[in-house]
């Protein structure tokens, strides 16, 4: 097996602040949402390089089936994934599709948090707070060395800088939402506490 990894996780929780800082390696190569055809066979040959890696929500689909070295997955809140994801989309530039978006986004959503936590019960993968990752300089050390990227110096102008943001982003709270809306979040972020508390116990034991 040769000396690649990657990490996934639902859309905007990091994968492109981890994959542009790690790429600073001068001995790897991390990729970001790699956009070639998206099937097991042509997703798999890409990690037969060494000090190969990838951070991609794209790759969660795929997250069980993939063979490498190590393997990652990021936790974020649903709450604030879907306050990113739905800030993503100009509400000025795109009034008449953006209800069709965040149906897209409620959707995914809806079926990823399930996923993410399915695949971290098999203890094949490596948990990575966003939260953490995006705030302590010892917490996102101790990433890039569980994978192997040992030579990026990890700097307080490093997470202050906002790698994915835009000028133009509508900010959105939760209230700004319809109640079905509100109530289906809360459930998700309801049952992420709950999965995220059994993972905790357990890690514990």
């Amino acid at each position: 097996m040769t000396n690649s990894f990657f990490i996934t996780g639902m859309p905007r929780s990091g994968t492109r602040f981890l994959a542009e800082n790690m790429n600073m390696s001068t001995r790897w190569t991390v990729k970001h949402e790699v956009r070639k055809r998206r099937d097991i066979t042509t997703i798999q040959r890409r990690f037969k390089k060494d000090f190969y890696g990838e951070v991609s929500a794209y790759l969660l689909p795929f997250a069980d089936k993939i063979s490498c070295a190590k393997r990652g997955i990021i936790l974020r809140s649903p709450v604030q994934i879907w306050l990113s994801l739905t800030a993503w989309h100009n509400v000025e530039k795109y009034p008449e599709t953006l209800d069709v978006k965040w149906t897209e986004d409620l959707v995914s959503l809806t079926a990823g948090i399930p996923r993410i936590f399915d695949l971290i019960e098999t203890g094949k993968f490596h948990v990575i707070s966003f939260e953490h990752a995006v705030n302590e300089i010892d917490y996102l050390e101790s990433v890039f060395g569980f994978f192997g990227i040992n030579d990026v110096a990890i700097t307080q102008k490093m997470l202050d800088t906002k790698i994915n943001a835009k000028s133009d982003w509508h900010i959105t709270r939760m209230e700004d939402f319809d109640r079905e809306t509100i109530d289906q979040i809360m459930r998700l972020e309801g049952e992420y506490a709950n999965r995220m508390l059994k993972y905790l116990v357990r890690q514990d034991d």
